[in-house]
């Protein structure tokens, strides 16, 4: 941003609305017409590529491209790390604040919510190589009724495992000093809970999950009291542990008392429907012995 403006220009017209600090969208946009003006076109392209990864990754608040955005977006084009984990833990915040708040809007990354229902509820008979591809080919999409196929949705019409996920690495579980997987966006921190989606990575559902597990770990804003937390996630990145077999079973269903447990857990969510379960899906696969699990990997070290 050196390039762009001076440190005199950023104070001069950066704004704080509602505690978001950032550069109002249309002063990026003059920039952008004074830049063609005098043919410097590495700075154009380069404020061009913030707006549109502002709008398209980062939209908070109208009309601004607040300073986290900027970080994300220096991250990336000056040392590629990948937005990835600043665009899922946005996206995670958002969804948390819409359940303290009924009345607010997802505005976070719909697009790729929506990439990820359609391949999640339609099975393809072809063998997409990524969730982009499957979205393209899938054609039952334009024709589906979103509301009938939401209201009537259960889980055994959930395509949990798409084909383009099969070959994958092992399972990020956790990071050093967390019991599950700290992601620091452009809002703040919050935490990833592998355990509560080890079912769409091809695994099966083990019984109930540790309390302290699926602990949520919410931090908002990045003020000086929180620098330490910041500090200790991106230490905890470091040092990641990785699952496979572990995890593994005879398919990626349910095994154990998983679906007593979600019950239970989800009794006190007064906005979430109650859970309805059909008599095929609460026949879950009993959990497997230790013999059973001695002689398995007995099988596997053959």
């Amino acid at each position: 941003m050196a390039q762009i403006s001076t440190a005199q220009e950023l104070d001069r017209v950066k704004q704080n609305r509602n505690g978001v600090v950032g550069i109002p969208r249309k002063d990026l946009e003059e920039k952008v017409k004074a830049l063609a003006d005098q043919g410097e076109w590495a700075s154009f392209i380069d404020v061009i590529e913030l707006l549109v990864f502002r709008v398209v990754l980062f939209p908070n608040v109208d009309g601004l491209v607040d300073l986290a955005v900027i970080d994300a977006f220096l991250a990336y084009h000056h040392s590629k790390e990948s937005p990835v984990i600043a665009v899922l833990a946005d996206a995670y915040d958002t969804f948390d604040q819409r359940c303290e708040k009924s009345g607010a809007r997802i505005v976070c990354c719909t697009p790729t919510l929506y990439v990820w229902l359609v391949s999640h509820l339609f099975h393809h008979e072809s063998r997409p190589v990524c969730p982009l591809q499957g979205h393209r080919m899938c054609t039952k999409k334009r024709e589906a009724n979103w509301e009938q196929l939401l209201v009537g949705m259960h889980e055994a019409s959930i395509n949990w495992f798409p084909r383009w996920k099969e070959g994958g690495a092992r399972v990020l579980s956790s990071c050093e000093g967390f019991s599950n997987v700290p992601l620091m966006g452009t809002r703040g921190c919050i935490n990833y809970k592998p355990v509560l989606a080890i079912r769409q990575l091809g695994y099966p559902m083990r019984g109930a999950s540790s309390e302290e597990s699926v602990t949520p770990f919410i931090t908002r804003g990045f003020s000086d009291p929180n620098a330490r937390t910041f500090q200790k996630v991106r230490k905890a990145w470091g040092a990641v542990q990785r699952k496979d077999k572990e995890l593994r079973g005879s398919n990626n269903g349910i095994i154990g008392g998983y679906h007593k447990w979600l019950k239970a857990r989800t009794q006190e969510i007064s906005w979430l429907p109650k859970l309805k379960i059909s008599s095929e899906e609460e026949a879950e696969t009993p959990e497997e012995s230790e013999e059973v699990q001695a002689l398995k990997a007995e099988l596997e070290r053959a």
